[in-house]
Order: structure tokens, then sequence, then C-alpha cells
């Protein structure tokens, strides 16, 4: 539990971490809270410090799904974008001359 680390989604991670936290009975928001933050990703640790650490655990779950669903969605919006138009030059036997 204790070394339980973010590898994919955080709604995965939240999963994974609520299950193996009540198995182990940890209890208590301060608790919860230090190990969760512990097997984030950098990038939402360094979010978590600029916007500060939600008053309770919930809390803390709820607005990290939010910030990794917003940031999830903002990079599939620029992966569309960022394919470079191109040109077909290439003359089809059938056009015109």
């Amino acid at each position: 539990m204790i070394n339980l680390k973010m590898t994919g989604t955080t709604d995965e991670y939240v999963g994974q971490f609520k299950l193996l936290s009540n198995r182990a009975g940890i209890v208590g928001d301060a608790m919860l809270k230090h190990h969760f933050i512990k097997g984030l990703n950098d990038g939402i640790k360094r979010w978590l410090v600029d916007n500060g650490v939600p008053g309770t655990f919930d809390e803390l779950c709820e607005q990290v799904q939010e910030r990794d669903s917003r940031w999830r969605f903002m990079q599939d919006l620029t992966a569309n974008t960022r394919k470079p138009f191109q040109f077909n030059f290439q003359r089809n036997q059938n056009q015109w001359p």
C-alpha cells in the first residue's frame, strides 16, 4: 500500500488506493492524503503545490481526478491538431493533362 504508485489514470489510481487503504485499515484524512500524494506522478504533485491541497481526502481525490481529466482532454485536442497539412502533388493518370 505504501509503495503504490500512479502508473495510469487518476481514476485507476484512486480506485486502487481506496481499495488497498480499506484493506490496510488506514483511516483519517491526514494519513490517507499523505500516502495518496506520495504515489501521485510528479506533474500532479506540482499542480497540488501550485493550487493547494484540499481539506479532505475525498476533495483531494475529486480535484486530482478533475485536473487529470481536463489535462487528458486537452492532450487529445492538441494531438489532433499537431498533424501537419500535406498537399498531394501526385498527378492521377485519369486527371486532365
